[in-house]
């Protein structure tokens, strides 16, 4: 609806494991230009709900080179299950590993030192590399993106940004799990 050139990486693909992502993303932007804006969404769970012409200008006038999104967990049964099952430690703004924006140079760093690193969790590894990294932000005031946590359907709403995703429905297992 809003023209927008997307690849889509490991469609198709067996699964390796959570880290897998960042493999495909490194290996996706080796022959991109250090300038390059790439946007980062996972696939199926995230909607484009508007024009997003406005995130590329927003992203650029902040003092960032990569920005992730951010997960703001009501209070409760909810805000206990996102930290038994998410991995929480160390993260206290609750970074979201599912969307992210940045330039091609400051992502090859950050997705190198990672895979590097051996993590196994995408989401281990972002907290890791956003404690390292002082160019790396997050969209606190989701500008650019919102993740709706713990929902039980998939609302859009007027004033949501341009790219929303729905990570962590409430499925009975999550709960056993926690």
């Amino acid at each position: 609806n809003y023209n927008v050139n997307i690849k889509t990486l490991g469609f198709g693909q067996k699964w390796n494991g959570l880290i897998m992502k960042y493999e495909l993303v490194y290996q996706y932007i080796q022959n991109k230009k250090d300038d390059d804006i790439i946007i980062f969404l996972d696939g199926f769970d995230t909607v484009i709900c508007n024009d997003y012409s406005s995130v590329i200008d927003y992203f650029i006038s902040q003092d960032k080179k990569v920005i992730y999104s951010i997960d703001n967990v009501p209070s409760g049964i909810k805000k206990y299950v996102y930290n038994r099952v998410f991995f929480k430690e160390g993260n206290n703004v609750s970074i979201n590993s599912g969307m992210y924006i940045g330039y091609v140079k400051y992502l090859k760093i950050i997705l190198k030192d990672m895979l590097k690193k051996g993590f196994k969790s995408d989401q281990k590894a972002t907290v890791q590399i956003y404690q390292t990294y002082d160019f790396i932000g997050i969209d606190k005031d989701e500008v650019m993106f919102k993740n709706k946590i713990m929902q039980t359907n998939m609302k859009i709403e007027k004033n949501d940004p341009p790219f929303v995703s729905f990570p962590g429905f409430i499925y009975p297992n999550r709960i056993y799990r926690s």
